[in-house]
């Protein structure tokens, strides 16, 4: 009998051991850390010939901008290159837009166009490499940068950026810090999704309403219409949500029922993006991520009266001339709503004050048998399985002993 107590015991023992080894190894191990991306490369080749009869003779530099990160990549062309027509080798980061500009180093009257004279625009790199097939001109007249004409590659190229904000048209500085770190917040979590499959839905609603993004983005924000088709859709995706979307909706008359209050500014005004992002493809960080955007834009709209746009660094206003300033109606209301919160959280502020003054200040200190409680609420499941195999033993030790008493009744009669 006792043999068989020592072995009920050790069985107990050795089961509550178990338990909690197996509960410290169940939450002590961590999830492998996870793998990074491949990056894959986009080589480059730059092929530059002279058409001005040889005027310049100084290098010039092709400027790339990562429209997602805003790095930026230099590339000398020295002058024998483009004057014999050698190539310039270069690699750049693939799978995202990169923007072009010249610098001449404040030389005027030149300018780089394709080989058939036509502006260069924006170039998505791809692992499959890039050539291109330029060439120097002689222009007349300077633009912003004291870098050619108004139509050289420049203003062409600021005019479709959709890179770092603030950085407005021919290089114009913008200086809106808010803004800046907003958008570059909202990048770095939208980053590669034009990559990434589970977000093609996305994508494809903005190839569906293409035409109409189009005729938005020249009506009611004075740009070229024939530039949207130009865009990646990243580009389109990031232009048409934080921009010409928002600055439509200021000119339908719709004010009150639109912007009176964030919650309608959701529902009516940002709700397709969000909707995709959040329901269709499961991506609720990127959701969340355009909400706060988007929160920020409406923000800035109750207290300017304008929207910003990230890309430029200009308004609306200022983008377009011929847009219709619009002077929220319900301003006066949201101001009153305003001070009417701050006077209730003042008089709330006031009547704790009032509570804490009127009771005297007790420290209570943690009695003897609190941490005791503490520790047997943080361990019932072990405490339960303990009292079960407890309880279970000794119900085999209560039948067991009944049996031998019965073996010994029946052995003596």
């Amino acid at each position: 009998m006792v043999k068989r107590r020592v072995c009920a015991i050790a069985l107990i023992f050795v089961l509550v051991t178990l338990y909690f080894s197996g509960s410290a190894i169940a939450t002590g191990v961590d999830a492998k850390p996870p793998t990074g991306d491949t990056v894959f490369y986009c080589d480059l080749t730059f092929i530059v010939n002279d058409d001005t009869g040889g005027k310049l003779t100084d290098d010039f530099y092709v400027i790339l901008t990562d429209i997602a990160t805003g790095v930026q990549s230099h590339y000398d062309i020295p002058n024998i290159n483009y004057l014999f027509g050698i190539s310039v080798a270069g690699r750049v980061i693939a799978n995202t837009t990169y923007t072009i500009a010249f610098d001449f180093n404040g030389i005027k009257g030149y300018d780089v166009v394709n080989e058939d004279g036509s502006p260069i625009k924006n170039f998505g790199a791809t692992a499959s490499g890039q050539t291109f097939n330029w060439k120097l001109v002689a222009v007349d007249g300077t633009n912003n940068n004291g870098q050619g004409s108004d139509s050289g590659a420049m203003t062409s190229n600021t005019q479709n950026n959709t890179g770092s904000p603030g950085a407005g048209r021919g290089g114009t500085e913008v200086q809106n810090t808010d803004a800046d770190s907003v958008y570059s917040d909202f990048l770095s979590v939208i980053e590669g999704i034009d990559q990434n499959k589970q977000f093609a839905p996305l994508f494809q609603h903005y190839k569906n309403i293409e035409a109409t993004c189009a005729d938005r983005y020249a009506k009611y924000c004075g740009f070229n219409r024939d530039d949207w088709f130009n865009f990646t859709p990243m580009e389109q995706f990031l232009w048409y949500e934080l921009y010409v979307n928002i600055v439509t909706f200021t000119q339908l008359g719709t004010y009150d029922s639109d912007f009176s209050t964030i919650e309608q500014f959701r529902s009516n005004v940002a709700s397709s993006a969000y909707s995709i992002l959040n329901n269709i493809c499961k991506a609720p960080e990127q959701a969340a991520a355009f909400r706060a955007i988007t929160d920020w834009q409406y923000e800035y709209f109750m207290e300017h009266g304008e929207i910003y746009n990230f890309f430029t660094g200009k308004t609306d206003v200022q983008e377009n001339p011929q847009i219709t300033p619009v002077v929220p109606s319900a301003e006066v209301v949201k101001e009153a709503t305003q001070a009417e919160k701050q006077d209730e959280q003042a008089l709330k502020d006031v009547q704790r004050e009032v509570r804490q003054e009127a009771q005297p200040s007790v420290t209570v200190k943690p009695g003897i048998w609190d941490s005791t409680v503490a520790g047997i609420k943080s361990s019932w499941i072990a405490i339960l399985v303990l009292i079960v195999l407890v309880g279970g033993v000794a119900v085999i030790i209560i039948i067991r002993k009944r049996k031998a008493i019965d073996s010994e009744d029946t052995m003596y009669k």
